[in-house]
């Protein structure tokens, strides 16, 4: 599981990745990284993002706890390692609950770049607000 810089993806990194033109402060913090089944799995948490929320102050809420996502997806989003520490790293509850989905077969990994991600995480919501079905997200 190595990054562009060499080394392998490994919890408490903080990497720049791609984003939104109103996000360039955005940033992956890596949680975790796994294999399953010959698949790398690398859990990551976004700081500095905005998803759509209405129920928060600003409508935007700055933090997505976990997302799962495949080592290539994430090597294609990466642009650099930053030499910061991660944010606390909190218990974890997120990745237990998807854990426990994944293994019933009711969750997946995200095999697409980060900034597709996101977009897609502020399509989902945006539809469910306008009452469209968003099939599981």
């Amino acid at each position: 599981m190595h990054d562009r810089m060499g080394g392998a993806f490994a919890p408490g990194q903080v990497w720049r990745y791609e984003t939104r033109a109103h996000e360039r402060e955005s940033r992956i913090e890596i949680l975790k990284v796994e294999d399953e089944g010959g698949t790398a799995i690398v859990h990551i948490r976004l700081v500095d993002v905005g998803i759509l929320n209405p129920g928060l102050s600003g409508g935007r809420a700055p933090i997505v706890e976990h997302l799962p996502i495949t080592e290539a997806a994430l090597r294609a989003s990466v642009t650099e390692r930053l030499m910061l520490p991660a944010s606390e790293p909190g218990a974890m509850e997120a990745y237990h609950s998807w854990r426990e989905a994944f293994e019933r077969g009711e969750a997946g990994v995200f095999d697409l770049t980060v900034a597709e991600i996101v977009e897609l995480l502020d399509e989902g919501v945006a539809a469910f607000l306008a009452g469209e079905d968003v099939g599981g997200l």
